[in-house]
């Protein structure tokens, strides 16, 4: 049986062809982790509007504290960026938490629970 040679030029071009489709995977995982993780922050923000509201309605809490969250109880998209990312630390915190999940749900080819 003859083994047919590919040229060097047609290797290249499969190397370069491979290159461009793996960018293109990671720009778009990219993509789609940075949407993911402002998701993440902003439903963080909500979580600790909902917590911090219901603390100032049942608690006592001091004026200068509940002055502060007053200008933080507003949607995500008004928040100051300091502010965004402080939700952006915990939104990586679980983003970190699902990667772990996923990757170790399908080691050894048997699935896990997380």
């Amino acid at each position: 049986m003859r083994h047919r040679r590919r040229s060097r030029k047609r290797g290249i071009q499969d190397t370069i062809k491979w290159g461009v489709i793996m960018a293109d995977r990671i720009v778009r995982f990219v993509c789609h982790e940075d949407k993911l993780l402002d998701k993440l922050a902003e439903l963080e923000h909500q979580q600790w509007w909902e917590r911090s509201s219901k603390l100032a309605n049942s608690e006592t809490i001091s004026a200068r504290r509940l002055a502060r969250w007053n200008k933080l109880w507003t949607f995500y998209k008004f928040l100051p960026v300091k502010q965004k990312r402080r939700d952006v630390v915990y939104a990586k915190k679980v983003l970190g938490v699902l990667h772990e999940c996923d990757l170790s749900r399908f080691e050894g080819g048997r699935k896990k629970k997380c």
